[in-house]
């Protein structure tokens, strides 16, 4: 059975990322090693929500810049689970899911050389990362990610991440 510990569903701004940051760097100190790794994907996972997004708050006529989604951090007796959500363009999540299937079949060495290929090719049009999020998240990650869409209207899909790290 899994205990939810952390769900968060809405803006994924600075304060919040700073409150559930805090949250989880003194809640999971009974795992060092776990704790660090949760934080880190834990960053990866809500910059991704916060910059790719398609869903954005709208105050009036004013569209703001952060993205709209949610995160679930749960735990079992052997792992922490952190399952991310967000709404993305349809053809983003083709683009997403032919990366993710990519780094699923790579080790933990080709992963290190993929991740040095990425950081000296140049930003894609529109990104606002370093282009090296998956590949970190695949290397905090002691199971192979999971990722799964779900069609939505407006050429939208509902994307889904699952990460899970060892308590050990």
């Amino acid at each position: 059975m899994k205990n939810v510990i952390i769900f968060y569903k809405g803006v994924f701004d600075e304060k919040v990322l700073n409150q559930i940051s805090a949250y989880i760097r003194s809640g999971f100190s009974g795992y060092p090693k776990a704790e660090k790794r949760l934080f880190a994907v834990f960053i990866e996972l809500a910059q991704n929500i916060s910059y790719y997004s398609a869903q954005k708050p709208v105050l009036g006529t004013q569209i703001g810049d952060y993205g709209i989604g949610e995160i679930t951090i749960t735990e079992t007796e052997t792992y922490f689970e952190l399952r991310c959500k967000n709404l993305a363009p349809e053809e983003a999540a083709s683009k997403l899911t032919e990366r993710c299937e990519k780094i699923r079949k790579m080790d933990r060495s080709e992963l290190r050389q993929y991740k040095k290929q990425l950081r000296s090719e140049p930003r894609r049009e529109g990104q606002r990362g370093g282009n090296i999020g998956l590949v970190q998240i695949a290397l905090k990650s002691d199971y192979p990610i999971a990722t799964h869409f779900i069609p939505a209207e407006d050429a939208q899909s509902w994307y889904q991440m699952t990460v899970k790290i060892k308590k050990i």
